[in-house]
């Protein structure tokens, strides 16, 4: 994991299956750089990912790079309330519909 701070101080933290250690990083403006574990697949940001920002909602951007895509998320709003199940089964409902939008105009 590659942390950029506020200040613009780069750090590097290499993690175990479980976790990724931040101690002493002030992550208020920072920007994360992460590669989830290869046993995950090719995945994009996880309920761990979620939950991490839901405690850290003030860093400015975390991005997730597997070998095939990179993803990044920014935060625009509170997400104190939100349920990472309930933004997962959005996405998906949001790919159904465009899958479907795509048929009718065939």
């Amino acid at each position: 994991m590659v942390i950029v701070d506020g200040s613009r101080n780069v750090y590097y933290s290499i993690g175990n299956k479980e976790s990724v250690s931040l101690d002493g990083i002030d992550l208020k403006g920072a920007t994360i750089t992460h590669n989830p574990p290869e046993s995950n697949g090719i995945v994009s940001f996880g309920n761990d990912d979620f939950s991490f920002l839901k405690i850290h909602q003030d860093v400015q951007e975390m991005q997730c790079i597997n070998p095939e895509y990179s993803y990044k998320i920014s935060l625009l709003k509170d997400i104190t309330n939100v349920v990472y199940n309930d933004i997962y089964l959005d996405g998906f409902k949001y790919l159904w519909r465009q899958i479907m939008k795509r048929r009718m105009r065939l």
